[in-house]
């Protein structure tokens, strides 16, 4: 997957068809008081770290470990007031993947590209491989340019809504909601920023902005329930300045009309053995 440097592609989700997953909900994160001033210092210091990143130069692999679990439903009734009466999911199947990943970006291009290396366990040597899940994600790493970048900042409302440690690190947690009648186009919800350098630690995508996904919002409506979808993005490596992703994660549920809520697909992505060759970065004046 490539593109012209300069421009990126925001988190891409693509399902072939209802994919499935999780049995968490969001977490609620305790409110703090804070002041528009506050908030506004913490923004400028984010749009700064997103700009950096914007002009990254960068060439950088790591291990890229998948595991994706499916969950069909069995006996569907429908009832004679045309709800879901009864749905009963099964375990389908576990998939899991082994891929070298590498990210190059420069003046010309933004690419990234796999080398297929495990297959449920065993050994693959698959070159320019293409991600085989049916959830499908890609420029992790770049995801924060969309919430938080200067250009962006004006379609969005923010608020401090509480503090908490990632990875050891004190953390401030800000949501991100557009602006009523903006459309992004984005993923939204909630970021989590470092405290002593104002770069990015976490992103939790709202289920209210990935809830009209195309085909799993189509056959969520056939199917006449709710589908919740979070998504979430670690960055736990670090490099001259730059957050690179140590996770990533989609999980889905259901909620049926008489109330029972299932889970029916979980991807989790889990990054390691990092080799950064390029990381350079610069700002404009």
């Amino acid at each position: 997957m490539s593109m012209k440097g300069g421009a990126f592609p925001l988190l891409a989700i693509l399902f072939a068809q209802v994919c499935a997953a999780n049995l968490f909900a969001a977490p609620q994160i305790p409110k703090r008081p804070h002041d528009a001033a506050e908030l506004q210092a913490i923004l400028e210091k984010c749009a700064e770290y997103c700009e950096k990143l914007e002009n990254a130069v960068l060439d950088v692999v790591c291990r890229e470990k998948i595991v994706e679990e499916m969950f069909e439903p069995q006996n569907i009734v429908d009832d004679p007031r045309g709800f879901q009466s009864y749905v009963r999911y099964t375990h389908d199947r576990t998939r899991e993947f082994v891929y070298d990943y590498q990210l190059v970006r420069n003046a010309d291009k933004t690419e990234e590209s796999r080398t297929l290396l495990k297959e449920n366990g065993e050994a693959r040597q698959e070159k320019s491989a293409k991600l085989k899940t049916m959830g499908h994600y890609e420029f992790i790493v770049f995801s924060p340019v969309a919430l938080l970048g200067k250009s962006w900042q004006s379609k969005y409302d923010y608020h401090i809504v509480g503090e908490k440690k990632i990875r050891g690190r004190q953390a401030i947690a800000i949501s991100a909601t557009p602006k009523p009648g903006e459309w992004t186009g984005n993923l939204y919800g909630t970021i989590w920023v470092g405290e002593d350098d104002y770069s990015i630690l976490k992103i939790e995508r709202s289920p209210d902005s990935v809830q009209n996904i195309g085909p799993v919002h189509q056959s969520a409506s056939e199917l006449k329930l709710k589908v919740e979808l979070v998504l979430a993005s670690e960055y736990g490596f670090e490099n001259n300045g730059i957050r690179f992703p140590s996770e990533f994660s989609i999980h889905e549920t259901r909620s049926y009309s008489q109330g029972s809520r299932v889970p029916s697909y979980t991807l989790n992505v889990d990054y390691s053995a990092y080799k950064f060759f390029t990381v350079e970065t610069e700002v404009s004046d």
